[in-house]
């Protein structure tokens, strides 16, 4: 008869871990969870991607599938990483698809500056979104380091 106890005793106290541990759990997936869409650099991710659309719609047809799509595409990487990143549980993971998005940034500098040179943009264009590119560059630093101090 004890030992019947004892065993439901023990199931109890199993059933009671375990709706501790999933308690546990649920809350600290709460914790970690991120919308994208509370943070302004990705906002402005989201709006420096659509001026650099409008920019290239008058680059030369020849660079349709060329250059004109490698601007777009690392401009739609920054604020996609920066979302996909928000889905990631641990703050590693965030800083480091932060850090992709802050590549992406640099690849549409570089971008730029052979558009610039091969006289597909203007110099005001050129530094309009040059100037908006870095702003994004410093606040992603900026969250990176907030992210995962060193």
């Amino acid at each position: 008869m004890t030992m019947a106890y004892g065993h439901w005793s023990i199931g109890f106290w199993l059933l009671g871990f375990y709706y501790a541990c999933i308690y546990c759990k649920t809350i600290k997936i709460q914790l970690i969870m991120r919308n994208f869409r509370n943070y302004d650099v990705w906002n402005d991710g989201v709006e420096f991607s659509v001026h650099v659309y409008e920019l290239t719609e008058n680059f030369p047809r020849k660079e349709l599938y060329a250059l004109c799509d490698q601007l777009q595409r690392a401009s739609v990487s920054i604020p996609s990483n920066i979302a996909e990143g928000c889905s990631r549980r641990s703050q590693n993971e965030f800083a480091h698809y932060l850090e992709i998005s802050l590549g992406s940034s640099y690849e549409v500098e570089t971008q730029m500056e052979i558009a610039l040179k091969l006289k597909y943009v203007t110099k005001e264009q050129y530094e309009s979104i040059i100037e908006e590119v870095q702003s994004i560059e410093k606040r992603l630093t900026s969250l990176i380091n907030t992210v995962r101090p060193e």
